[in-house]
């Protein structure tokens, strides 16, 4: 996955169990009030990779790890 041609993240194919991840292929700019969910420290995450962008309605808390 890029974001303005840098690499930020890679799609995963298989979960930590070997199940098959669903693949978001819709290559857009946002709009409005969408947010593309993608973790910083945690490459391996279930992220917007996965189910594309997210409402800014749609989320409820916001997680820090310390």
């Amino acid at each position: 996955m890029r974001i303005n041609g840098v690499l930020v993240a890679r799609l995963l194919r298989r979960g930590r169990k070997g199940r098959a991840l669903p693949a978001w292929h819709t290559y857009r700019r946002l709009v409005g009030d969408e947010l593309f969910l993608l973790s910083s420290t945690k490459p391996k995450s279930f992220s917007s990779r996965h189910f594309g962008p997210e409402s800014v309605d749609g989320v409820i808390a916001r997680m820090q790890l310390f």
